[in-house]
């Protein structure tokens, strides 16, 4: 769901800026940053950083149009909450942006585009779904996996 640069025009990628924007500045006022001062916990979301990376470059799938995007976002929210999931998530869609802007695929210009829907979107939603299901169901752990 890697939108080209062709696609929208100049217009929807600047105008998807200013919600980008707001996103970043929510995520970084708000998230929990003392939690990666662990040193364990710094190293396990660097390192889902770059597994989403290589994962996504590789546009890895289960079935044609069922990627691991969504999966890889939903897992990032589920183990580090929805702020530090976005900034995550951004850092992963600028490294395989650049990948591919290595291989001769130019990608910047749709950055914005992506960014809400592959970085922003994903986790909100994943998130607004377990609060739903939290107050909705049994705590028990069968419902968290398969929920």
């Amino acid at each position: 769901m890697n939108f080209p640069d062709a696609l929208f025009p100049q217009s929807w990628a600047l105008g998807a800026m200013l919600p980008l924007l707001a996103a970043w500045l929510w995520c970084i006022v708000t998230a929990p940053w003392k939690r990666l001062a662990d040193s364990g916990q710094s190293n396990v979301w660097l390192g889902t950083i770059v597994i989403l990376v290589m994962v996504w470059s590789m546009k890895a799938g289960v079935k044609p149009g069922l990627n691991l995007h969504l999966l890889g976002a939903t897992m990032f929210t589920l183990m580090f909450g929805r702020q530090l999931a976005i900034v995550g998530l951004s850092a992963v869609l600028a490294g395989v942006t650049l990948n591919g802007e290595l291989q001769g695929h130019p990608g910047w210009q749709a950055f914005a585009l992506n960014a809400l829907v592959l970085a922003v979107l994903p986790p909100l939603l994943a998130d607004a779904i377990r609060r739903g299901m939290e107050r909705l169901l049994p705590a028990n752990f069968f419902i968290y996996i398969f929920v």
